[in-house]
């Protein structure tokens, strides 16, 4: 774009098809001292409201100053308009001028700032970018609780990893910095109230009240898995009810623990980790089935309750993972000493279009769209990152 100092108006550029005026910046640079006033009547002025009337023409109160911004070709063709009515273009021209100069003397004259395109990283930072929030991933240790931990970092926010053995969340912590993130290691346990509550109390001393609180812990337990051996009448009720807990209770939990400084700062995103066994139940997982889908429904729950008592800015939404490997289903899907496929891990991959398990880092894109800008009027939501296991019907 030419550079238009204040006090010429480069005619060349009004008639070029390529540029575009903005006078933006420089009203507002110049929005403490005062603007030349000098439109040639309100007669002109209305010819040019005419011309460019799917154009901006303002008029700021309390004073005759005005601002146009229309393209340089919507001037050319403007011009031509003023020409035929008998208006001179030059006169349109001068009057640019004159609104451009500082001062009746024009003794100051001030520069139009040069504008640069906004970069692609730049867009994308409006979006998805997290700089100066305060992120909490509890369960952040997990495979795919650390993969998250380490893309909200990635986008720009301060991170506390959360989970039980402090020195496995030491590790995501320092890989984080590593990165040139910030990032603290947090112990708690989802089931204990009292550890939650030191967490949180550790995370706000550190890093200020928690924006985003994304909750990753989970999983199941062989003992509360059917197989040939354990039939169903069979499985242990404690484990049972472990596993509920963890996924569930612990959950549950969380959201009061760490939703309270949302709602003392009007704003916060809360982002569950369900399951695909939430959305519909899978074979020989009926605890963990069970509290998946406590969880979505819990999440759907809560995102109204949230909007309807506390303010819209708190949202809620689930992301409800695929098959991915991860420790806790290991067992299930890979055979221990060969390495191979067992019968259900190929029925899994054969069951999902895209024809393989998910990345831990394949969840990362969702988060980040859940947890920032671009998604200020989505709450309530489930998404599915299934490499299409959800939508498939089986022919």
């Amino acid at each position: 774009m030419p550079h238009v100092q204040a006090d010429a108006v480069d005619r060349t550029a009004l008639h070029s098809s390529s540029t575009t005026l903005d006078l933006t910046d420089l009203v507002a640079a110049a929005s403490s001292q005062t603007m030349v006033v000098s439109l040639y009547g309100d007669a002109f002025v209305a010819e040019v409201a005419r011309a460019f009337g799917p154009y901006k023409l303002s008029h700021h109160s309390g004073s005759d100053k005005f601002s146009i911004y229309p393209t340089f070709a919507a001037a050319a063709r403007g011009m031509l308009h003023l020409k035929t009515a008998g208006t001179s273009a030059e006169l349109y021209a001068r009057t640019l001028e004159a609104h451009f100069c500082v001062n009746s003397s024009r003794s100051s004259p001030a520069a139009l700032p040069e504008r640069r395109p906004i970069t692609e990283t730049e867009s994308l930072a409006r979006l998805f970018g997290l700089t100066g929030r305060t992120a909490v991933v509890v369960g952040g240790s997990g495979v795919l609780g650390s993969a998250l931990a380490k893309g909200l970092a990635g986008a720009g926010a301060c991170v506390a990893v959360v989970g039980r053995r402090i020195e496995a969340c030491e590790r995501v912590a320092t890989v984080i910095r590593q990165d040139a993130g910030e990032a603290l290691a947090v112990a708690a346990d989802v089931l204990d109230r009292a550890s939650l509550e030191r967490a949180a109390a550790e995370v706000h001393a550190r890093f200020g009240p928690v924006d985003i609180l994304v909750n990753a812990a989970g999983g199941n337990r062989p003992e509360a898995t059917t197989s040939v051996d354990t039939p169903f009448f069979a499985l242990d009720l404690a484990a049972a009810q472990e596993v509920f807990a963890t996924n569930f209770t612990g959950l549950f939990q969380c959201c009061q623990v760490f939703g309270r400084a949302m709602v003392a700062n009007g704003s916060g995103c809360i982002v569950n980790i369900a399951s695909m066994s939430g959305l519909r139940p899978l074979t020989r997982v009926p605890a963990y089935s069970a509290a998946k889908a406590a969880v979505i429904n819990f999440t759907q729950w809560l995102a109204v309750h949230m909007a309807q008592e506390y303010g819209p800015q708190i949202r809620v939404n689930a992301i409800a993972p695929g098959f991915f490997l991860t420790e806790q289903n290991r067992y299930l899907l890979v055979e221990e000493q060969s390495g191979a496929w067992t019968a259900r891990g190929a029925a899994i991959v054969a069951q999902t279009p895209m024809g393989r398990l998910g990345s831990p880092d394949e969840l990362v894109g969702t988060l980040l769209w859940l947890a920032g800008p671009a998604a200020t009027f989505v709450t309530g939501v489930v998404v599915p990152v299934d490499g299409g296991f959800a939508a498939f019907g089986g022919v």
